[in-house]
């Protein structure tokens, strides 16, 4: 469960740095890449917590 909740943040915050760098090459619109970006977000604070919590 551990590892799966390590990958799925670690997926989720190369989304959040992927998307402006699309729109500054034109190849993404403002709006996707907001959305892309929100869901990337809420991804890794629902996934991060699982894994970074003390053992």
């Amino acid at each position: 469960m551990k590892s799966i909740a390590i990958s799925v943040s670690a997926v989720a915050l190369i989304t959040t740095i992927v998307p402006p760098l699309l729109f500054l090459n034109g190849q993404l619109t403002q709006e996707s890449m907001e959305s892309v970006m929100l869901l990337a977000c809420l991804l890794w604070f629902a996934s991060a917590p699982l894994w970074m919590k003390a053992a």
